[in-house]
């Protein structure tokens, strides 16, 4: 797995969608698709990054229950819906 940037900062808050895209900018080079997961607590801070799936060059295939399994993992058990 893919070291997450040095912009990572565990617990760094998000308040706008400019930081996430900040976060994720160093997949802009990549050749194949990678599904990642951003994982936040109910106060919008990080709980973890996870690359849930590295893909072919135009796709990337992702189970449905990895994805459900790594967000109760890291305790994304609450869900909150604006």
């Amino acid at each position: 797995m893919r070291k997450l940037p040095t912009t990572y900062h565990k617990e760094q808050v998000y308040t706008s969608p400019d930081q996430i895209f900040e976060t994720f900018r160093f997949l802009q080079h990549e050749t194949k698709e990678h599904f990642m997961t951003l994982h936040l607590d109910g106060k919008s801070r990080t709980l973890c990054i996870d690359q849930a799936s590295m893909g072919s060059l135009n796709q990337s295939i992702v189970s449905p229950r990895k994805t459900y399994k790594l967000a109760l993992q890291f305790g994304g058990g609450n869900y909150n819906d604006p």
